[in-house]
């Protein structure tokens, strides 16, 4: 469905008390689905919480620190070799570290995928077997959107299920 406006809704409440909140929540939304996605799209709280976050903390300068902690290594290979590292990364967290899932639907063969993974590990010096490495990463990733000004990864966006 094309919508003409965008649109920004809120979590359900259940009273009148609980409205504020929503229109607080409904407001951000806005900005963070106009940011991500552009205009002209229905952008549900529930779906950008953690980007509502990071939003709140984009000048927050730990923030920053993380994210060229994590990624500065990643982005700087993709575009000296056209490379995909980003794009694979953000396959891995969206097929929920589902090797087969990744591989099938970012059309890459399953050892070109583990190369990837491991040259993402060496770029990083963070493992992906590691839940708080995974999660830095993960973090730094959603970040990477928040951070840069068209909201979107340096490559094409991994979309789940297509």
């Amino acid at each position: 469905m094309a919508f003409r406006t965008e649109r920004g809704m809120s979590e359900p409440v259940a009273t009148a008390a609980q409205w504020a909140t929503a229109r607080r929540e409904a407001e951000q939304t806005l900005v963070i689905g106009r940011h991500l996605f552009g205009p002209r799209h229905l952008t549900r709280y529930a779906g950008v919480r953690l980007h509502s976050l990071l939003y709140e903390l984009r000048s927050s300068s730990d923030l920053w620190a993380l994210y060229h902690r994590s990624l500065d290594g990643l982005i700087r290979y993709d575009k000296q070799h056209d490379g995909r590292l980003l794009l694979t990364l953000e396959g891995y967290f969206a097929a929920q570290g589902n090797l087969t899932l990744v591989g099938e639907r970012l059309k890459i063969h399953r050892t070109t995928l583990l190369r990837r993974l491991k040259r993402i590990g060496e770029l990083t010096g963070l493992r992906l077997t590691h839940s708080e490495d995974a999660l830095a990463l993960q973090v730094a990733l959603e970040a990477h959107r928040v951070l840069l000004p068209d909201g979107t990864l340096s490559h094409q966006r991994f979309i789940p299920g297509g």
